[in-house]
């Protein structure tokens, strides 16, 4: 759940949590406060502002409630924790490789002997959620032998390399959807999750006058090789009627007002979007830069250094996630001035 800007959780009268940090994800196990049987009631008690607000007071209109999903969900004991897959391109960007780095967490009482993870790549249709055909199929059998401790987590790296991949530009955003399964050493699937992917390299390089198409020399951005021409906005979650609760289909119609304007680009201002933006982002073609902010206006001018940039990379980890899109995240900090 996402909230403004501070919170308190209860279930079913006892209290579960806090969370503070208004645009990223809050997740609690309220597995013991459940009753097996009969009703369950869940209480949220949202705050406007709290000393966190500090850091979040960025040029916007700050409102308060809940205007993001929430969500009950079910996991087994053994379950894939967080996924990770870095694309790259290899041989003058014609085949594509996976670094894939996947957590599994044991959430059960007693130690787990064993798992193996399996994954499909699939290709997705040009604009389309529908897949075109499997493209590949690999196994990481190295957990087999893994102890994982009760509460503990264990984790599993792959490199899988895939030949005559279709790239992803904000021309043609090619998409692959890869499926990791999570297996005990029987076989047996314990959990499925999926996400998209799409094979794209992002370079700085120094390029001469004569290379350009405006005949000017300097350093530029480039993908799978070629040039970019950065044609962007900045945006912000808000709607006029409902605030910060921004829904699909305005997003949606955001995404496509800006591909019918030529726009190929926008940067994110100042903190996580909904996810579903990452998405649009992604099956639709648009050059995402994540913006990493801290603007607190009673520090402004106070002297004091708050070591910030440690909260913009965790951050940053979180945003970001598997998404082609992203190409570049940008930190600025207005902590401090003076000496």
């Amino acid at each position: 759940m996402e909230w403004t800007s501070f919170f308190y959780l209860w279930i079913n009268g006892k209290y579960v949590g806090f969370s503070k940090n208004s645009r990223n994800l809050a997740a609690f196990n309220i597995t013991p406060f459940l009753h097996p049987k009969g009703k369950n009631t869940v209480a949220v008690e949202v705050y406007r502002s709290s000393d966190a607000s500090f850091l979040e007071a960025q040029d916007m209109f700050r409102l308060p409630g809940i205007f993001r999903n929430v969500y009950l969900t079910a996991k087994p004991k053994l379950q894939i924790r967080d996924m990770v897959v870095i694309p790259d391109l290899k041989d003058n960007y014609k085949n594509g490789v996976l670094n894939i780095s996947t957590q599994i967490r044991n959430a059960n009482g007693k130690v787990h002997k064993g798992f193996v993870l399996a994954y499909k790549l699939y290709a997705n249709r040009l604009y389309s959620d529908k897949v075109e055909k499997l493209v590949a199929t690999f196994e990481d059998g190295g957990g087999r032998s893994v102890k994982v401790e009760p509460q503990a987590f264990a984790a599993a790296q792959m490199r899988v390399e895939v030949d005559d991949v279709r790239l992803w530009s904000a021309e043609r955003p090619y998409r692959y959807t890869l499926v990791a399964e999570l297996k005990d050493t029987k076989g047996r699937v314990l959990e499925a999750v999926s996400t998209i992917v799409g094979f794209r390299k992002v370079e700085i390089k120094d390029t001469r006058a004569e290379d350009d198409e405006f005949g000017l020399a300097g350093r530029y951005y480039y993908l799978n090789g070629k040039t970019v021409k950065l044609k962007g906005v900045n945006r912000h979650e808000t709607n006029p009627e409902k605030g910060k609760v921004v829904t699909r289909e305005q997003m949606e119609k955001e995404i496509k007002l800006m591909k019918r304007a030529n726009i190929n680009h926008v940067r994110n201002s100042h903190y996580p979007d909904d996810p579903y933006w990452y998405y649009l982002c992604d099956k639709y073609g648009i050059y995402l830069e994540e913006s990493q902010y801290r603007e607190p206006p009673i520090l402004l001018w106070g002297g004091l250094v708050i070591p910030s940039c440690g909260m913009a990379r965790r951050s940053c980890g979180t945003k970001l996630g598997n998404g082609a899109c992203t190409y570049q995240s940008s930190f600025h900090s207005d902590m401090v001035f003076g000496k």
